[in-house]
Parts: structure tokens; C-alpha cells; sequence
């Protein structure tokens, strides 16, 4: 008998040991996941740090873009108008967070200056006619810190070139040189905007100030170099943030480890009783209720003034305890589901006074008759409608997350969704060299039950990106269609759409479908975007029961492919197949793509003289009102191609961009020829 109870206590002293040395694996594998997760928050608010920089200082950089490209100034940099350049240069500097501007001449001579600081020296601009020889002589386009009395100021430059130049690549008449103050006051602001303390140190103090900080595990630190005009870092900042959840967290799971551990020896010591003393019914009570996962089981069992009753007193608290957590977890999801909600319903509080500052800029640009004035007011519109589109795709996700967004089926044309969306990236295309392939099987059918505004959605953010990131070669776009076997009025549609551009690294085929994350190496000032298309394309089409993939080599180009199961086919329906591939369509058919009587003449008569007209003044207002009478010309006679092209012409001008204006303008002629 006293063998079988030390054998007894050797193996559940064994098990025990196994039991702690199994704990302390988990502990390290927490701390480890708690150190990796201190370092991907720091890499995220290095992101989020420049990020913020950079939109913070956009007013800079649009001031010196923008005030550099004008023939006045030209003429003014030659002949200092004192009255001109108070309304033209000092009142409009608060407006753009420009604190000091000088103007150079072709020489380097200085002059004219605007100074909005205290500090009278920066009067004269602080580097010598040397070192601004040295820049120029490099690049005219310059973006750099410079180290003053008065602090530390952000320096952009531009050469001073005529309007005409849209290129800019004339010699310069001058040149522009801008600056804003880093102030305490907007220190504190970007402290504001980043939730943690930011601040200046010396550029060779940065490994010492994040060796410093490390001693403090739950702080969060990362630093930036501003550099300066010869590269050369002039001063750092040091972001740092202390992470409370960081801190509860590993001391729940320190909590949690000694608990396991005295939750151990009292499971330890109550087995150990009873296998030595006791043997019955006990023992069947409680591996049946273990068993059926049932404490009520245990309920007389609890009563008892012995070691069983405590063991199940643990096990039926262990089983309230599931009950409690479960409860817990339910809570946890549903208040990320009212973030998510919440975000979605602000929709309109954040859309309205977008939409009254590009209302009211409209309406200013129709009453104004100076044609300069009315090119300031096509920045403020293009801005506003830049920050309104990012503002759409965040509250797009917003939605998508709050399960606010519902998928509406009503009979599409799948044919002439795809024509209307290639029609757009027509001039874009052309301009590049790109080729454009559209390919759609003859199984697709001409009409099909679907969420038109969701599929053209994600086909723009596929279309767009492949036109973006490829610079030469081709584009593809492939349709097919899979009938059911067992439902001949349901097809499962398949789509790709191919490029030869850049590529995509094999590791990041994930990152890149996750929020704010694009291909590494991208460059945001040539590329743009936000990281939230492909995010949002994958999310539209999951929720209509849809996978999307993508198939990627650096070099060669992208293939990106989703699914759309189980679309209902509406039958009667037109076939528009050939309208889109290039091959012979039958007079039933093509009838609707001619503008004839009337509308024919008017189109070839009227409106080619309007069009010569337009074209001789390129004037904005009367581009917008031809673009807007061949989009209605288009609407009266069902012509898709009027219609987008109006459209197309419209956006150009509205956003001001005089290339793709010239480029539709061109193509008008033709296009007439095509349609009469």
C-alpha cells in the first residue's frame, strides 16, 4: 500500500512539475508577444508621425507651388510693386501657415521679403547667396529645415514660372523661397494629434534617447530626423507615448501565472487526498460531471465538509466563471460593434460641411469673373473634393464594419458597366501607351441581377490600380461565366484583371488587402492613394459571397482575381457582349449607339462649332457648360458614350486639369465621326 501512495506522489509531483515548467513556457511566450507588440506600435506611429507632418505642411507646399506658377509674379519679381505684393503675398500668408517668404531673382539677389515673426533677422533669408547657389544648381524643387533664432522653420522652394509653362520646364524667372515655424503652439498641437508627447532633441542624442527609454518597457518611443539643405539632419523629433493597455496587460498575465500556479497546488493537493483516501462514489460524481460538462451534478457534492465538497465548490465556480467570461466577451464585441455603428451614422455629420464648402466655392466660382480668381477657387474645390473622397473611403469601412452597407440586386448590364468604367481610363491610357484588353466570354449574359454601384465600385479600384502602376505594356480585363448545373437561371460570374506594372512582392500578397497598408517601396508622392481601395474591394466582395486573390511578380505585372456565386440571370435581356469585345454587332443592337435626325445634325452642326469655339478659348465655365450639353444630348438619346464623355470632360475641368481637357477636346471630332 505504501508503494502505491509514493508511486501515487511521485507521478503527481511529476505532473506537477510538467504543469510549472508548461506555465512558464506560456509567461515568456506573453512577454514575447507583449515585446513584439511595443515594437509594431512603435513602427505604426513612425508611419502615423510623418504622415501627420506631411498633411500638416501641405499649406506650405501649396503655397509655393501654386504662388511660383504665375506670370504676376514673374513681372513682380522684376518690378517690386510694394500695394501688389501686400494683397497678393503678406495677406494671403496666414491663409496657407506661411510665415516668411523671399523672392529671389535669376541672380540670387533678393528682392522682396515677407516676414510675419517677431525675430526682424529673418528679414534678410538666413542662408548665403553660396549655399542657395549650391541648392538651386541641384533641383529648383527643394523641401528642407534649417535651424534659426527664431526656432526651427520648414523651408520649401520653386522656381518662378509663367502659367503657360503647364510642364514647368522653363528656365526660371526667380525664385520662391517659403517657411513656416515650428512653434511651441504647434508642437503641442501635434502632440495633440499624435495623444503622446512630441518633441525636439539633438539629432546625435536619438539611439541615446531610445536606449533611455527602453528601461521603460510600456512606453512607446520613436524618433524623425528633419534634415536640411545639404542632407544633413538638423534637429530630431522624439515621439513617446506611454501604453496603459500595455502595462495591464502584462501585469493580468503576470496575475493569471500566479493564479495557474496556486490554482495548481490546490487541484494538486485535493487529488492527491483523495486518491489516497478515498475511492467511490465521490470519484464517479465528479468525473460525471466533468463529463457532461453538468455542475448541477455536483450539488450535493458541495455540500459535503470535505475535500470533494471543495473540489466541487472549485468546479462549479469554474463553470460560472466560463459564463462570466462568455458574458464578457459578448460585451467586448458588441461595443466594437457600437464604434463601428458609430462611425458609420457620422456620416453625414462629417459629409455636410464638406459638401457646403464645395457648394459655396461653386457658387463663388459662378458669381466671380477674374479668371485668377477663379483658378484659386478650382484648388479650394479640388482639395475639398480630395478630402472628400478619403473622407468616403474611411466612412465606406466604417460602414462595411458596422454592417450598415446592404447589397441591393436590380437588373445590370454587365457589358455596358464594364464599357462605361474603360471609357474612363480611355484618356489615361492613351497618354501612357498602354494597351487595353477587355475580353468577355460568350457565356456571360446580357443581364444579370446584381449591386450595380458595389461592382462597379470594386471594378474602378481594380481597373484604376492596374492603370496607375503601369507604365507601359498592357492591361487586361477577363469575364467569364459558369452556368449551375442544377439551376440554368443562376451563373457564378469570374473576373481578372491583369497588368504588366511594378508588381507585388509574394510576402505582402496580405498586407496589402490590410487598412492603411500599401505595397512596401511604393512611392505615395507619385502613386498617391490611401490604403484603403483594396481593403474595401475585398470586403464588397465577401459580403456578396466572393472570394478575391491576387497572383504578383516584381516586374511583371499583377493578376488580380475575384468571384461573384450564385448571380441570378434575368432572362429576355439584350446581349451588349459585342459592343465591348470589337466583333460585328447586329443592326438591333447598334441602333441605340447612332445619334441620327435631328440629333445628329445638331451634334455634327452646332456642336462642332461650339466645340471649335471651346476649344480656341479654353475658358472653364464654357468647357463645364459644352461638357454638360453633350452629356444631356447623350441622357435624351441613350448614347453611353456621349454620356461619359461629358461626364469625363466635366470632371476635367472642374478639377482644372488642362492635359486631360486638351486630350478630350482632341478627341471630340472623332468621336462625332463614330456616332453620326
Amino acid at each position: 500500500m505504501k508503494q502505491v501512495r509514493y508511486r501515487i506522489i511521485f507521478f503527481i509531483a511529476l505532473i506537477y512539475v510538467l504543469f510549472l515548467a508548461g506555465l512558464i513556457l506560456i509567461q515568456n511566450a506573453e512577454l514575447r508577444k507583449v515585446s513584439s507588440l511595443i515594437e509594431q506600435t512603435r513602427q505604426e506611429r513612425n508611419v502615423l508621425l510623418g504622415k501627420v507632418i506631411g498633411l500638416q505642411g501641405k499649406g506650405l507646399e501649396s503655397y509655393v507651388y501654386d504662388y511660383s506658377y504665375w506670370d504676376d509674379m514673374l513681372r513682380f519679381v522684376n518690378k517690386v510693386d510694394r500695394p501688389w505684393a501686400v494683397i497678393n503675398i503678406d495677406n494671403v500668408m496666414p491663409t496657407f501657415n506661411v510665415q516668411c517668404v523671399w523672392l529671389f531673382n535669376t541672380n540670387l539677389d533678393l528682392t522682396y521679403s515677407a516676414n510675419l515673426l517677431p525675430d526682424k533677422k529673418l528679414n534678410k533669408f538666413p542662408l548665403s547667396r553660396e549655399v542657395l547657389n549650391e541648392i538651386f544648381s541641384k533641383k529648383w524643387f527643394n523641401h528642407f529645415y534649417i535651424n534659426t533664432s527664431a526656432g526651427v522653420l520648414e523651408i520649401r522652394t520653386a522656381p518662378l514660372q509663367s502659367g503657360s509653362d503647364v510642364k514647368r520646364e522653363s528656365q526660371p524667372g526667380g525664385f520662391l523661397v517659403a517657411a513656416r515655424q515650428w512653434a511651441p503652439d504647434y508642437m503641442k498641437d501635434l502632440s495633440e494629434l499624435m495623444a503622446g508627447d512630441v518633441v525636439f532633441i539633438n539629432p546625435k542624442d536619438e539611439s541615446l534617447e531610445l536606449n533611455r527609454q527602453a528601461e521603460n518597457q510600456f512606453t512607446v518611443v520613436t524618433t524623425t530626423k528633419l534634415m536640411g539643405w545639404n542632407n544633413k539632419p538638423v534637429s530630431a523629433l522624439k515621439y513617446s507615448s506611454e501604453s496603459e493597455v500595455l502595462r495591464k496587460l502584462l501585469d493580468a498575465s503576470n496575475t493569471q501565472f500566479t493564479l495557474n500556479i496556486v490554482f495548481g497546488l490546490i487541484i494538486l493537493g485535493a487529488t492527491t487526498f483523495f486518491l489516497i483516501y478515498f475511492i467511490g462514489i465521490p470519484l464517479k460524481l465528479i468525473v460525471g460531471s466533468l463529463k457532461l460538462s453538468n455542475p448541477f451534478v455536483l450539488k450535493n457534492l458541495k455540500n459535503k465538509q470535505n475535500e470533494f465538497g471543495t473540489l466541487a465548490s472549485l468546479i462549479i465556480n469554474s463553470f460560472e466563471q466560463e459564463k462570466r467570461l462568455k458574458k464578457a466577451k459578448e460585451a467586448a464585441e458588441s461595443a466594437d460593434r457600437a464604434k463601428s455603428l458609430f462611425l458609420a451614422n457620422m456620416s453625414h455629420e462629417i459629409r455636410t460641411p464638406m459638401n457646403i464648402i464645395m457648394g459655396f466655392s461653386e457658387l463663388l466660382k459662378q458669381e466671380v469673373n477674374d479668371r485668377k480668381l477663379h483658378e484659386y477657387i478650382s484648388g479650394i474645390l479640388v482639395s475639398s473634393k480630395n478630402l472628400l473622397m478619403l473622407i468616403n473611403d474611411i466612412l465606406d469601412l466604417s460602414k462595411i464594419d458596422a454592417n450598415r452597407i446592404e447589397i441591393t440586386h436590380e437588373p445590370v448590364s454587365l457589358h455596358l458597366l464594364l464599357n462605361e468604367i474603360s471609357q474612363i481610363f480611355t484618356s489615361t491610357l492613351r497618354q501612357k501607351g498602354v494597351g487595353f484588353n477587355m475580353n468577355i466570354a460568350p457565356g456571360v449574359p446580357g443581364r444579370l441581377l446584381l449591386d450595380e454601384v458595389r461592382v462597379r465600385q470594386i471594378l474602378f479600384n481594380l481597373i484604376g490600380n492596374a492603370v496607375k502602376f503601369t507604365d507601359s505594356g498592357m492591361v487586361s480585363v477577363n469575364v467569364r461565366a459558369e452556368a449551375e448545373s442544377e439551376n440554368r437561371g443562376r451563373v457564378d460570374l469570374y473576373f481578372e484583371v491583369c497588368d504588366t506594372g511594378l508588381g507585388i512582392p509574394e510576402d505582402q500578397f496580405e498586407l496589402i488587402f490590410e487598412v492603411f497598408r500599401q505595397r512596401e517601396g511604393q512611392s505615395t508622392k507619385k502613386y498617391g492613394g490611401t490604403g484603403l481601395g483594396l481593403t474595401i474591394t475585398k470586403r464588397l466582395v465577401e459580403m456578396m459571397n466572393g472570394r478575391i486573390s491576387v497572383e504578383s511578380k516584381v516586374g511583371s505585372g499583377s493578376t488580380f482575381r475575384f468571384n461573384l456565386p450564385d448571380v441570378e440571370v434575368i432572362s429576355g435581356g439584350e446581349d451588349y457582349s459585342a459592343l465591348v469585345t470589337g466583333e460585328e454587332v447586329p443592326e438591333t443592337v447598334a441602333e441605340p449607339l447612332k445619334v441620327s435626325g435631328n440629333a445628329g445634325r445638331y451634334l455634327s452642326n452646332e456642336l462642332m462649332s461650339r466645340w471649335q469655339s471651346v476649344k480656341d478659348g479654353m475658358m472653364i465655365d464654357e468647357i463645364t457648360a459644352f461638357a454638360s450639353e453633350v452629356k444631356k444630348l447623350g441622357e435624351e438619346n441613350s448614347s453611353d458614350i456621349l454620356i461619359s464623355y461629358g461626364d469625363d470632360l466635366f470632371e476635367s475641368a472642374d478639377t482644372f486639369r488642362v492635359e486631360k481637357i486638351n486630350e478630350l477636346l482632341e478627341d471630340f471630332p472623332e468621336l462625332v465621326e463614330k456616332l453620326v
